[in-house]
């Protein structure tokens, strides 16, 4: 019997556990033969201090394929166990295209189980020249997180070059939703996960389009975001986007898991695919179609892929707005939903109070101490009771707000508290600012302090605040993307502002106008079962495009 037919007949019928040896065999086996036509293989053979055995076998076609067939099937059978992993690495030798499918479902098996079966598809797969971005030659199967993120970025457009995405009539829906997947695939949550994978992914991804990119981070060198460019010059407009998520919270609550990026009667699910995943992806797209559309020096697109905006720190647009960017005409603001344009948003003020008492033991006989908890719940109803304007411009037609965010003090049974905070968040109008704001707070605080005083007053601690903002009725920006989603949907949107506040506040304060929200339909942001509704990608993607278009002063011509 041929050491071929040992070979096969052992992978066949032997457990795994004892199957090493033999395929390291195969694997010199197939070696020898890719040899036998540039040198000598048996010379070659004794130089590497290869088996009696190997070198004695003549090659044989028929035993080789044999071999094949037996380590294709050892492989399919034994897929959980570490020994196919050094199959997949035997048959990675043979450099043979028909392997692709067994690789691919090999590493689609164990993205997120054993690394070092991953590891060895991604060799397989490079030993096929397939190009792998972001694959080294020194990479190692410890790099675990990276190459899951390699091998996320292959899945999305396995085996080819840059994808042809052709916009002109049409949206990229397939491809913009392979990457939304991965990027649910990928947790990201802020201050909780690791920013590196999901950055990895984008960057990954956009160089297979033949877009360069570049890592920023904080002053702690830790990355914040993405940034990219297309196009050359003035007017410059940005796609601003967040990768990073809020939390999971309750995971039980979730009928599909968060990271599920499953897709179900139109729906696909998982955190971040509405705030705003699918932004990222869908921005990624209109940037890859401008390249290939050669903007040239019409103008300049970026994209601002925010890593740590969930946090609160929008770390990753501080850290380009540290870069004092000049010229820039416009953000866009990714955020979800397909019913308004939205061109504004209340700012806020916040402020920390520390309220003071005089304290004392709880069961003190007749002198009664200041309760400091006691006078912070007057100045909680005196703050909720104070009177606030609800005079409203016709473009901003919101009023102020203020909301007690916190009480704390005390716990200690035996002690009367002598001081106790409260958090106050107020939120601003045009016609309320934070002067208005603190004038408010502190003639409430002089109300308590007369009817409750004591040896030290209620101290202020004013925190970073942002202004109200709304772009005027004649912004460029906001008159391309209602035009542009107009001429796509067959119907005007109205233009909004919102409650909550926004990174357009920031950037409001920097004279940089924005665009805080269109884009996808969307279900359950930021609780159990979020969702987008895969019909509105089309839409959203042709609308930002052609604002882009019309803001370039291109409509004409496309």
């Amino acid at each position: 019997m041929s050491l071929y037919d040992q070979l096969s007949e052992a992978l066949e019928n032997d457990p795994p556990e004892s199957a090493q040896e033999g395929i390291l065999n195969a694997a010199f086996l197939f070696e020898k033969a890719v040899l036998s036509s540039t040198q000598d293989p048996e010379e070659f053979a004794r130089s590497m201090g290869w088996p009696p055995e190997v070198i004695a076998q003549e090659t044989s076609k028929e035993g080789d394929r044999k071999l094949r067939d037996a380590l294709t099937r050892f492989v399919r059978r034994w897929i959980e166990h570490p020994s196919a992993g050094l199959a997949v690495w035997a048959l990675g030798k043979l450099r043979a295209p028909e392997f692709k499918p067994l690789f691919d479902e090999v590493l689609e098996h164990h993205l997120e189980r054993d690394p070092n079966l991953l590891y060895q598809a991604l060799i397989a797969l490079q030993n096929l020249d397939i190009p792998l971005s972001g694959l080294r030659q020194d990479m190692s199967v410890d790099e675990v997180e990276r190459n899951r993120a390699i091998a996320r970025s292959y899945r999305l457009h396995p085996g080819t070059g840059p994808q042809v995405l052709d916009a002109q009539s049409t949206a990229p829906v397939e491809s913009i939703l392979r990457l939304l997947q991965e990027l649910v695939r990928t947790p990201s949550r802020g201050g909780l996960d690791s920013y590196g994978p999901v950055i990895t992914l984008v960057r990954a991804w956009l160089d297979g389009q033949g877009l360069s990119s570049e890592v920023l981070t904080d002053e702690r060198g830790q990355p914040v975001a993405l940034h990219a460019r297309v196009g050359h010059g003035s007017p410059c407009f940005v796609l601003n986007a967040t990768l990073d998520t809020a939390s999971y919270g309750d995971e039980t609550r979730w009928t599909h898991p968060p990271t599920s990026g499953l897709l179900e009667d139109g729906w696909l699910h998982g955190r971040g695919s509405a705030d705003s995943k699918s932004a990222v992806a869908l921005f990624c797209h209109i940037a890859a179609t401008l390249h290939r559309r050669r903007l040239g020096d019409r103008g300049s697109v970026e994209l601002l892929f925010d890593a740590d905006e969930h946090t609160g720190r929008l770390g990753g647009m501080q850290a380009w707005l540290a870069r004092k960017p000049e010229a820039v005409a416009g953000v866009f603001i990714g955020y979800p939903g397909d019913e308004r344009i939205m061109i504004g948003s209340r700012g806020f003020w916040r402020v920390r109070l520390r309220v003071h008492g005089e304290g004392g033991h709880s069961g003190a006989g007749r002198r009664k101490a200041v309760n400091a908890l006691g006078k912070a719940a007057l100045l909680v109803r005196e703050l909720e009771e104070a009177p606030l304007p609800q005079r409203m411009r016709e473009d901003f037609p919101l009023p102020p707000k203020l909301t007690v965010t916190g009480v704390r003090g005390g716990g200690d049974f035996a002690l009367v508290p002598d001081s106790a905070t409260v958090e106050v968040d107020v939120r601003l109008t045009p016609l309320f600012d934070a002067s208005a704001a603190e004038a408010l707070v502190r003639e409430a605080v002089r109300k308590v302090e007369e009817a409750r005083p004591a040896s030290r007053p209620t101290e202020f601690e004013v925190l970073p605040s942002w202004p109200a903002y709304v772009l005027p009725a004649q912004s460029p920006l906001a008159r391309a993307l209602q035009q542009a989603a107009q001429e796509i949907r067959g119907s005007s949107l109205p233009c909004e502002v919102a409650g909550p506040s926004n990174t357009g506040n920031l950037l409001a304060t920097h004279g940089i106008p924005a665009t805080c929200g269109f884009g996808v339909r969307y279900r359950n942001i930021h609780a159990p079962d979020e969702a987008i509704d895969v019909s509105s990608l089309a839409p959203a993607y042709l609308a930002y495009l052609r604002a882009l278009e019309l803001l370039f002063g291109a409509g004409e011509e496309q």
